[in-house]
């Protein structure tokens, strides 16, 4: 158990030392504000763009773990990806016509 306690210590120094760079070259970047009832600041939007992919790096965790190894979930994120792009320029562009 050390061994994995010791092996995190060096990517989360590298978080820190980079979080502090962000912070002293932009002073702004961890401003939160309060809009409309919502969290609005680079932050949030980091978290929210990255909730997806963390949801299918947990489901790919579990798959992993548990024996199978599937790696397709990243071909299937693109498909998925490119077909909800894909219905949005379509819808996008009914509306334009309406």
């Amino acid at each position: 158990m050390k061994k994995a306690a010791g092996s995190l210590a060096a990517p989360l120094v590298m978080l820190a030392v980079l979080l502090l760079v962000d912070l002293i070259a932009y002073p702004g970047f961890f401003k939160l504000t309060l809009q409309d009832g919502a969290l609005v600041g680079n932050v949030v939007d980091i978290l929210n763009r990255a909730a997806p992919v963390v949801i299918i790096s947990a489901g790919m965790v579990v798959v992993i773990s548990t024996g199978g190894v599937d790696l397709s979930v990243g071909a299937v994120m693109a498909i998925a990806g490119a077909a909800s792009a894909f219905v949005l320029k379509q819808s996008e562009a009914a509306k334009e016509a309406d």
